[in-house]
């Protein structure tokens, strides 16, 4: 389930977040590799909480959480505005993902290898929650 994927994804992110701005310097981390391809580097910028001053991770918990709740919903009573939940959110976390990627790309030039993790789970998601939703409607019309 890449609502799921998403939620251990964006709780280690949080994890990382914790260790690195927890400890002065931070501890050495697998997911940094070198200087423009590290996970402590997006976690220590200002663009690690682009809205309102919470991490986009904490986002990530929520929106994945989203996801999750909506699919066990249409799961467990069949109603389609789980769907279209799902659909939206998804969506969300790509127009996300397009932005940080740019902030973390151009902007910061570094790859940060959890974050895109993560937007590959968002695009993903997306693409089966656009399939998920036409077949059920290619159902119901029949």
């Amino acid at each position: 389930d890449g609502g799921g994927m998403g939620l251990v994804i964006s709780f280690y992110m949080l994890d990382i977040d914790a260790r690195i701005n927890g400890s002065e310097g931070g501890p050495s981390l697998p997911c940094d590799v070198t200087g423009g391809v590290s996970c402590s580097k997006a976690a220590r910028s200002r663009h690690s909480a682009v809205l309102f001053g919470v991490k986009n991770a904490a986002f990530g918990c929520v929106l994945y959480g989203l996801v999750v709740v909506s699919v066990l919903v249409r799961v467990l009573t069949g109603m389609y505005w789980p769907v279209l939940l799902v659909v939206a959110a998804s969506f969300g976390g790509v127009v996300a993902s397009l932005y940080l990627l740019h902030l973390g790309l151009v902007v910061m030039r570094n790859v940060c290898p959890v974050c895109m993790a993560a937007h590959v789970v968002n695009f993903l998601l997306w693409g089966l929650a656009l399939g998920w939703s036409e077949r059920i409607r290619w159902e119901a019309m029949s």
